[in-house]
């Protein structure tokens, strides 16, 4: 099991048509790893995030790219790692409580364990369903 509070701070602000927003987010995950795998839980971390994005309309799509970089410390072994990721989402409204979403993200990873080091690209599409009450 895993518990992870966190703290965010964000700005957003308008840049024509388009939203914008900056977060600061700094946050502890605290894991219940089974004794008999490991003798201490190993995935123990401190995280702080930088994440910048910008949503951009245009007809029934919008269109959103992001940045996120971060730093992770875990507590239990010294093992520090730096990552980060860059993504696209693309939506189309169907109706005001309806839509699509295509998206793709770029991820890496930068650790000073050299076997944690990884690159990798995942992509998905989805549906969205809101629902006001």
């Amino acid at each position: 099991s895993q518990l992870s509070p966190s703290l965010a701070l964000g700005k957003s602000f308008s840049m024509g048509k388009a939203q914008s927003f900056l977060e600061w987010s700094l946050g502890y995950s605290f894991t219940d790893s089974p004794a008999q795998l490991v003798s201490k839980d190993l995935l123990d971390r401190l995280e702080t995030a930088l994440t910048w994005g910008v949503s951009i309309p245009f007809g029934d799509f919008e269109f959103s790219p992001y940045l996120r970089l971060s730093l992770a410390d875990y507590s239990n072994q010294s093992k520090t790692d730096t990552s980060a990721n860059l993504g696209l989402d693309l939506t189309y409204s169907i109706t005001d409580w309806m839509a699509l979403r295509i998206y793709s993200t770029l991820s890496s990873r930068s650790s000073n364990n050299d076997n944690m080091d990884f690159t990798r690209m995942d992509t998905g599409a989805g549906a969205t369903l809101n629902a006001r009450f």
